[in-house]
């Protein structure tokens, strides 16, 4: 028995042996590889940002890792002024590397969808108090079993085929 020696643990060991198999994908199929990032809070209200790695395999497989996670101290954060430095950062590195393509000048696009979502919910603000009040009733009416069987009674007195139920918006999506 050595007390110095200290023994992994199976999660530890897991992940080791993964990181090893993928090493060895990419040093086989050297794919490109797309770097994004995000945020998430948890159930705790903590905050993460991920990045992670999007590549093809040699299969036409497309794959997707968690790379890095860490807390931040909020994702309500300018995201893009903090991923232009980021991106700023990650050229120059790769660039000492002899990596960096196109001379860094194509390495970063903006998330379409992002930019989507903050059109969304500038038009939402424009239609902010109708919003409201819909988002009031479906809470009203979702609040009360009677309630939300007698809204189905009127939707099918009205003769609506739809059968899904109310449900609230998540304003980032």
């Amino acid at each position: 028995y050595n007390a110095a020696f200290h023994i992994p643990s199976r999660r530890t060991v897991t992940i080791l042996e993964e990181t090893k198999l993928w090493k060895k994908v990419f040093e086989e199929t050297r794919p490109r590889v797309c770097l994004t990032t995000d945020t998430w809070t948890s159930i705790q209200k903590i905050h993460y940002m991920f990045f992670t790695a999007h590549f093809i395999d040699r299969n036409w497989i497309l794959h997707k890792r968690i790379i890095n996670f860490f807390p931040t101290s909020s994702h309500k954060v300018d995201k893009a002024s903090s991923n232009d430095v980021t991106v700023k950062e990650m050229s120059k590195t790769l660039r000492n590397w002899g990596t960096n393509i196109f001379d860094g000048d194509h390495i970063h696009v903006r998330c379409m969808t992002h930019i989507l979502n903050l059109i969304v919910q500038d038009w939402l603000k424009e239609i902010g108090k109708s919003v409201k009040l819909v988002r009031q009733a479906v809470k009203y009416i979702k609040q009360s079993p009677a309630r939300n069987r007698k809204f189905k009674e009127y939707r099918e007195s009205e003769l609506i085929t739809c059968k899904k139920s109310l449900c609230l918006d998540v304003p980032t999506r």
